[in-house]
């Protein structure tokens, strides 16, 4: 299956995402994470991050170098999405899943759910934040507000796999690194993702 045709598919699947089972065909097929499909026991949570989740925690995959990055599904029991009942939730998975994607799904959710760490590289780059400056919504203030409607528009950069190789190994070793003392690599990454660009 081409690029193309996979993200047609995931895009798809998205649309018609209705049950956390679709959820699991999504990461564990079409997407070839590694599945594990383990709830994560309420009796480990405090009650604070208990009281915003209607149940268990599912670690629902892992991908990613010796399959450290974990997809975490977590139904919050509020129907609105509030950012300090996700920030609990989050603060507290982090601490056992330093690299999670946590999935908190309403109705305004969209997801980008492709084990691909280049593409990690390239959506956190300078590059595409400048992009995103032009192209998206402020609110309060200088906050951007990153929908769909945006993001589906990020133009992606084709590389050749060995410049993917190389921005995915600079993207791993921040990761590796947990974000501490990247700045060199970080710096690479936005220089070499400038230049797919033709920055």
């Amino acid at each position: 299956m081409s690029v193309l045709e996979l993200q047609q598919s995931v895009l798809n699947s998205l649309q018609n995402l209705k049950s956390l089972d679709a959820l699991k065909k999504l990461f564990w097929s079409q997407l070839n994470y590694e599945r594990v499909n383990k709830e994560l026991s309420h009796r480990q949570l405090t009650d604070a991050v208990a009281n915003e989740l209607t149940e268990d925690p599912l670690l629902l995959a892992s991908g990613g170098a010796n399959n450290a990055f974990h997809i975490i599904y977590a139904r919050l029991s509020s129907e609105e999405l509030s950012r300090q009942s996700e920030r609990k939730v989050v603060d507290y998975l982090l601490k056992e899943h330093p690299y999670t994607e946590g999935l908190f799904p309403n109705n305004k959710t969209f997801i980008i759910p492709l084990n691909d760490i280049y593409l990690l590289g390239v959506l956190n780059s300078i590059a595409v934040w400048e992009y995103l400056k032009t192209a998206c919504s402020q609110i309060q203030g200088k906050t951007l507000e990153l929908r769909s409607i945006y993001m589906n528009k990020i133009p992606i950069p084709n590389a050749s796999t060995i410049e993917r190789e190389t921005i995915s190994q600079l993207v791993q070793k921040c990761l590796d690194a947990k974000g501490v003392n990247c700045e060199i690599w970080e710096k690479e990454i936005d220089e070499r993702v400038a230049a797919l660009y033709g920055l």
